[in-house]
C-alpha cells in the first residue's frame, strides 16, 4: 500500500469516527416530536451570483470566468431558534446547473474559520465554509458576507492567504411556502459540489453520516 492510500485510509477512518458521534447527536435533536434536526426554517431567495472578479486558477468553471449566473439562496438559524437569540447562522447556496455550498457563521482567521459562533442576526457577520475544501490551487476556504439585506460578496482563501472577492451574490424574489418544493431546495454540499470542489476523505467521512440523517429525518418529519 502507498503512503498516500494509507493516509486516506487513516483519514476516513478518524473522520468516520467523528461522524458517528455527529450522527448520534443529531438523531437524538431530530427524535423530538416534530423537530427537523438542523436549520429547520429558512428564508430561501431567487438570487444570481455575478461573478466580477474570476479566480481561473482555483480549477473550478462556476468561478473561472466573468459570468451572471442563476441560483438558490437559503439563510437560516441551526436550531430554528426565533432572533435575536443568539443561534449558529447558515447558508445554502445552489449555482443552478453547477452545485451546492453551504456556510455557517464563523470566524475568519486562520483559527477563527474553523469555530463556530453565535449570531443575533443571520445577516450580519461573516460564514465560511468552516472547513477546506481541495482545488487545483490547494486548500480553499469560501467566505460570505452581508454588504446589504439584499446583497453579499463571495471570496475566496488559498491555503490561509488574505481573503479575495471573487463574486456577488444579489437576491431576487423570495419564495414563498406556495413555491418551495423540498426535492428541489435540499442542498448537498458533501454529494453535489461545484466541478473542480472536494473534500479531503476525513471531512467525507465526518460530514456525511450526520449531514444524509439529518435529510432522512427532515423528510420524515414533513
Amino acid at each position: 500500500m502507498t503512503d498516500d492510500g494509507g493516509r486516506h485510509i487513516a483519514q476516513r477512518a478518524a473522520g468516520a469516527t467523528l461522524g458517528g458521534v455527529l450522527a448520534v447527536a443529531t438523531n437524538a435533536l431530530g427524535a423530538l416530536p416534530r423537530v427537523k434536526p438542523l436549520h429547520p426554517r429558512g428564508e430561501v431567495h431567487r438570487a444570481t451570483v455575478e461573478v466580477d472578479q474570476p479566480w481561473p486558477e482555483l480549477g473550478v468553471p462556476v468561478l473561472a470566468t466573468t459570468a451572471a449566473l442563476p441560483a438558490l439562496a437559503r439563510l437560516s438559524r441551526a436550531t430554528g431558534l426565533a432572533e435575536p437569540v443568539p443561534d449558529v447562522s447558515g447558508f445554502a447556496l445552489r449555482v443552478v446547473g453547477h452545485g451546492d455550498l453551504l456556510f455557517a457563521s464563523t470566524g475568519t482567521g486562520r483559527v477563527g474559520r474553523r469555530l463556530l459562533t453565535l449570531r443575533r442576526d443571520r445577516r450580519v457577520g461573516p460564514m465560511t465554509t468552516l472547513v477546506p475544501l481541495r482545488c487545483a490551487a490547494g486548500s480553499l476556504d469560501l467566505r460570505v458576507d452581508h454588504r446589504h439585506a439584499d446583497e453579499a460578496v463571495l471570496a475566496g482563501s488559498v491555503d490561509g492567504s488574505p481573503w479575495r472577492e471573487i463574486a456577488t451574490i444579489r437576491y431576487g424574489r423570495r419564495l414563498d411556502a406556495d413555491d418551495q418544493d423540498d426535492g428541489w431546495l435540499r442542498m448537498d454540499p458533501v454529494g453535489n459540489l461545484p466541478t473542480g470542489l472536494s473534500w479531503s476523505p476525513f471531512w467525507v467521512a465526518a460530514r456525511d453520516p450526520a449531514y444524509r440523517l439529518a435529510r432522512s429525518l427532515s423528510r420524515g418529519s414533513s
